[in-house]
């Protein structure tokens, strides 16, 4: 059986890096609404740095869209599906 990691890097990935598809509000202050998206992110892309500052990095986003429903408006502040032809392109494995 494959583990999930296995599975992820059968994907393909292609990233707009002149446009961000989801933006943090990095002076967020809540905590606890921080942690939600270390948690909630299957791909991992929220995390702390060694200062404990919340970091993230939108290549290798999944577009399942989790972050958004929990902390769209708060710690998130703009969430976009990337721009066609951009993104995740899913592979059978």
């Amino acid at each position: 059986m494959m583990s999930i990691d296995e599975k992820l890097g059968i994907d393909k990935f292609v990233v707009d890096e002149e446009n961000a598809h989801i933006v943090i509000e990095k002076k967020h202050t809540d905590e606890s609404e921080k942690q939600k998206l270390i948690i909630i992110c299957p791909a991992g892309l929220y995390k702390r740095d060694k200062d404990g500052n919340l970091t993230f990095d939108y290549i290798g986003c999944l577009e399942c869209g989790a972050c958004r429903v929990v902390a769209l408006g708060s710690v998130v502040k703009e969430w976009n599906f990337p721009m066609g032809a951009m993104g995740v392109e899913y592979r059978q494995g």
